[in-house]
């Protein structure tokens, strides 16, 4: 009975934190921001992006491929990489997804951001 109980209890937990069940997944495609000169391709639990590092540089692009996940608020979740690169790049942004479009948090202070929209799959 004991044991019943504690995996019930243990199953409940799991449930609410969201570790049981399907991933939430951004919906497959490549997203692109409003310049056309970054993107996101998306394709399951992967991404592939190609993102400026440093605004005030315009070649510091970062080309990488991470696993990505949906956090419950829609907050995007890059997989762990402990490279400079990350930290410079992905890292320092923070990431939603609205559901349609991926949301850049480029500056805190502001609230700047950027939206990267999924391009027509007919293109």
């Amino acid at each position: 009975m004991k044991r019943v109980l504690l995996s019930t209890s243990l199953s409940v937990i799991l449930l609410s934190f969201g570790c049981l069940g399907p991933p939430r997944l951004v919906d497959p495609g490549t997203y692109v921001d409003p310049t056309g000169e970054e993107h996101l391709t998306i394709a399951g639990t992967s991404v592939a992006l190609h993102i400026r590092v440093r605004p005030d540089e315009p070649d510091s692009f970062l080309t990488a491929t991470y696993e990505l996940w949906v956090g419950e608020d829609g907050n995007l979740q890059f997989g762990r990489v402990a490279d400079t690169q990350h930290f410079l790049g992905v890292g320092r942004f923070v990431w939603y997804w609205d559901g349609q479009d991926i949301i850049r948090r480029t500056d805190a202070k502001t609230g700047a951001v950027t939206e990267f929209t999924r391009l027509d799959p007919a293109r």
